[in-house]
């Protein structure tokens, strides 16, 4: 394992629109889409988790949630120039142990803001959501 043990976990963004739809004709659903941004920086591993979730086709509302979490990388693989962001992203969303404290924290949050105004909260997985091939060129 290239990591060291402790991690800084943070809220990177959180932005929910309402929108006061009196009057919507035909069926909504709800859409939820998950991402994941890996970058490197200062000798630390950033990752960012966001889960996006709406209504369509009429925008009920949008929410998005980012939580993230900067993994420090131990001192004998930092000489190592060898860092390819696509390998880290692969790794970090086949390492539960990384993502599920972020998720599980994103998901909290939705259901919280969701049951904001007296209704029931939106409960979404607590696991990365992969997006099937035709949605993911949208």
């Amino acid at each position: 394992n290239k990591l060291k043990g402790q991690q800084e976990i943070f809220l990177s963004n959180v932005n929910y629109n309402m929108s006061f739809v009196v009057n919507t004709k035909g069926e909504t659903h709800l859409v939820v889409k998950d991402w994941l941004e890996v970058s490197l920086e200062n000798a630390k591993i950033k990752v960012i988790f966001s889960r996006e979730v709406k209504t369509e086709p009429v925008e009920l509302f949008e929410l998005n949630v980012a939580m993230g979490c900067l993994l420090p990388i131990k001192e004998e693989f930092l000489k190592d120039s060898n860092w390819k962001i696509d390998e880290l992203n692969k790794e970090i969303k086949e390492d539960k142990r990384i993502l599920s404290g972020l998720i599980s924290r994103v998901s909290l949050l939705i259901s919280q803001i969701t049951s904001s105004y007296g209704q029931s909260p939106i409960i979404t997985p607590p696991n990365f959501i992969e997006q099937k091939s035709d949605e993911s060129s949208k």
